[in-house]
C-alpha cells in the first residue's frame, strides 16, 4: 500500500487551522506519516506548545524530507515570512501570511 502524500495549508495563522493540523498529528499521527504541513513554523511551534500537544516542529525544504520524519513530529514547509500574530486575533499581517 502506497502513503499518500498530502501538503495541508494552515491558512490564516491567527485562526484555527494550525491547531486543528496540530491537533490530527497528535491524535492520529501513524495517518500523516509523510504528509507535510506549508505554514509558519514559528506559530505552529507556539500553538503546539500552547495547547501542550507532545509534538515537536521541523522546518523541512521538500516532500522528499517528510517522508523520513518521524512520529511526532511535524513536517512544516516554511510559506513566506514568519511574523510573530496573536492567535485569535484578526489583522493584516495574519492575512498576508495566509495568501
Amino acid at each position: 500500500m502506497t502513503v499518500p502524500r498530502i501538503a495541508v495549508f494552515t491558512g490564516d495563522p491567527a485562526g484555527i487551522g494550525p491547531e486543528i493540523i496540530l491537533k490530527a498529528f497528535a491524535h492520529a499521527p501513524e495517518l500523516l506519516k509523510a504528509c507535510l504541513v506549508a505554514g509558519d513554523v514559528d506559530t505552529l511551534q507556539k500553538q503546539a506548545t500552547a495547547l501542550g500537544l507532545p509534538l515537536s516542529v521541523l522546518r523541512i525544504d521538500s516532500f522528499a524530507q517528510a517522508a523520513s520524519v518521524e512520529l511526532g513530529v511535524v513536517p512544516v514547509l516554511q510559506t513566506g515570512e514568519s511574523h510573530p500574530v496573536v492567535l485569535g486575533q484578526v489583522s493584516a499581517q495574519a492575512g498576508r501570511m495566509a495568501a
